[in-house]
């Protein structure tokens, strides 16, 4: 598992949106912010929904 899936699977858990549902989220802030990788714009994302990066980030690290 990589830093993204783990970005993906907390979102799920914290919002009760589905992967296709964020997957289409991530699409689009990529579309609006150009030039941004999916792993920053799943950061973007986290911080929207008020999700804990530094926890993911920890846990990845272990």
């Amino acid at each position: 598992m990589d830093l993204k899936d783990n970005y993906i699977i907390n979102i799920i858990k914290q919002t009760g949106l589905s992967r296709r549902e964020i997957e289409h989220l991530i699409a689009k802030k990529q579309q609006d912010l150009k030039e941004i990788s999916k792993l920053n714009v799943l950061y973007v994302i986290c911080k929207e929904f008020a999700i804990d990066v530094k926890s993911i980030y920890e846990s990845f690290q272990i």
